[in-house]
């Protein structure tokens, strides 16, 4: 919150774009020490099969990759989300198909630091609540919104060979035209809360991107889903839809060594899910009879074929 209560001392648009820049470089900084000088999130893979040979049109594929589905704190520029695979079953290869973007561009952390200046929040699940309905101003557009599949789609060149396309894609292509994800959301969620100093970590499964929110306070730590494009219902006294808000559920007993396990040994996170009713003024929780499955399947993807023939799936 310290970094809340400096962006509402900011006199102008100008310190307050010098303290976003602030808080990016410091935060930034902190994730290298975090993640080291890893440049992507998601798998390692390419336009083309990263390491073969054609001989008469029979391709000879190393198999594996390496897979990062997961990112701790501030998302840097320059870094290359890949949150899509294709797989190629006569010839054993996969490529992303087109399913990726860079981080280029972190002019949102400063409209965020404008748009909550005047914004009262008494504590960091307000926080979450302004990102937020500012992202579903950033990112979406309920009338003719554009086409993910079309946006991200490359040329052949060969049956099995892609051409380059003449401009990588950016994150910016997802502004305001309906075609963000849950990748998006995400991403954008964890640069912004993780420049107010909120410690947020970035994961993808292998058909979901998500949050997981660390919640510290004195002794006190509360480890949390965060889940802004799978989100909540909020209903009125007649079931009228009235709003939606983040899944935003704890995880009991939950400490570092249970994340720990959730990265590295396929541990999964199964929660209730839940809808509210508001009813003159207060808010209500009511647990549903089905849970929310959460956790990092992301390399096990391939093992299971889950794409095959040039089919896509997306995070």
């Amino acid at each position: 919150m310290d970094i809340v209560e400096q962006i509402k001392a900011c006199k102008n648009d100008e310190e307050l774009r010098e303290l976003a820049k602030s808080a990016i470089e410091v935060f930034s900084k902190e994730a290298e020490k975090n993640n080291g000088e890893a440049e992507y999130v998601g798998t390692k893979l390419d336009i083309n099969p990263l390491n073969y040979h054609i001989d008469d049109r029979d391709f000879e594929i190393e198999a594996d990759y390496e897979a990062r589905p997961f990112w701790v704190g501030y998302v840097p520029l320059g870094t290359k989300i890949v949150y899509g695979r294709l797989y190629n079953e006569k010839y054993r290869t996969s490529v992303h198909g087109g399913w990726y973007y860079y981080v280029d561009d972190d002019s949102y952390v400063y409209d965020f630091f404008k748009y909550i200046k005047d914004i009262d929040v008494a504590d960091d699940y307000d926080i979450i609540l302004e990102v937020n309905r500012f992202l579903r101003k950033k990112l979406e557009k309920l009338i003719d919104p554009k086409d993910r599949d079309q946006m991200s789609k490359l040329l052949y060149k060969t049956e099995d060979l892609y051409f380059r396309p003449t401009k990588e894609h950016s994150i910016k292509d997802f502004y305001n035209n309906g075609s963000a994800n849950c990748n998006e959301y995400a991403l954008m969620a964890e640069n912004i809360l993780s420049a107010l100093g909120l410690e947020i970590m970035y994961f993808m499964d292998h058909e979901h991107t998500y949050n997981i929110y660390v919640e510290r306070e004195g002794e006190y730590e509360g480890i949390y889903i965060l889940d802004f494009s799978n989100w909540v219902e909020v209903f009125d006294i007649n079931l009228r839809l009235i709003g939606i808000v983040p899944y935003y559920e704890k995880i009991e007993d939950a400490d570092s060594s249970f994340i720990d396990a959730v990265v590295n040994e396929g541990k999964r996170i199964v929660l209730n899910d839940y809808f509210y009713y508001k009813i003159n003024g207060s808010i209500y929780k009511i647990v549903r009879s089905k849970t929310r499955d959460y956790g990092t399947d992301f390399a096990l993807a391939e093992e299971k074929k889950l794409i095959l023939n040039g089919e896509k799936k997306n995070m």
